[in-house]
């Protein structure tokens, strides 16, 4: 009786050391050309859909006054 146990633990700690082991490497999938372009296609659209440039106001004049947000002390060190 207590070879067939030790027979059966030690199957089952083999097969679990080697699924462990397996565990551990990684394994690319295959790759889907119609599911990956399905997908890129869509988002192109959504991101063409929600175009970002339409909502963005441009300040192309700069800002109104010379070295604004600097510290006053600081602006001397700039202008020279």
């Amino acid at each position: 009786m207590n070879a067939i146990l030790s027979a059966i633990l030690g199957f089952v700690a083999q097969v679990l050391g080697s699924l462990i082991q397996r565990s551990k490497t990684g394994v690319d999938a295959d790759v889907n050309q119609g599911l990956l372009r399905r997908g890129g296609d869509r988002l192109r659209a959504w991101v063409q859909s929600r175009r970002a440039d339409s909502r963005i106001e441009s300040d192309q004049g700069g800002p109104g006054v010379p070295n604004e947000g600097v510290l006053p002390d600081q602006r001397r060190m700039g202008s020279d």
